[in-house]
């Protein structure tokens, strides 16, 4: 008895597509106020200049995090990068969400229960979220 063919798989439209995640944390990069919105990050260039904008220590974990993301953006999103934390523990990534103020993508995280751990050193969290491209 003949094998049946393979079906292809259905098309999704973009918005069905699941988004890319990441969360980058560092010690002593805790440096300014937590940013209130997200920056659009289309392509390398624009990684790197963002990196540029962070505390050394976050600056090459967060580019190379970023740039392997890029490659994986469903079609009709967009990665964007925020600043979301500071403290002694990393949040859980799969708690980044992405809203919108007016034309501005924000991205906020859950942060993680706190354990009464005492830290020298703060770390900074950047979340890395790709969402669909406002239109407006």
């Amino acid at each position: 008895m003949p094998k049946p063919k393979p079906q292809p798989e259905p098309s999704r439209p973009p918005s069905s597509e699941k988004p890319v995640r990441g969360l980058v944390s560092a010690g002593g990069a805790a440096n300014g106020d937590l940013e209130k919105t997200a920056t659009p990050l289309p392509d390398e260039p624009a990684i790197n200049a963002y990196a540029a904008t962070l505390g050394t220590s976050l600056q090459a974990s967060f580019t190379t995090d970023a740039t392997r993301l890029l490659a994986h953006v469903p079609s009709g999103q967009r990665l964007y990068a925020q600043t979301v934390y500071d403290g002694c523990e990393t949040p859980d990534p799969a708690t980044i969400t992405a809203g919108r103020t007016g034309d501005d993508v924000v991205l906020s995280v859950t942060p993680p229960k706190s354990t009464k751990i005492q830290c020298l050193v703060a770390e900074r969290s950047v979340a890395l979220l790709s969402t669909e491209i406002p239109v407006g």
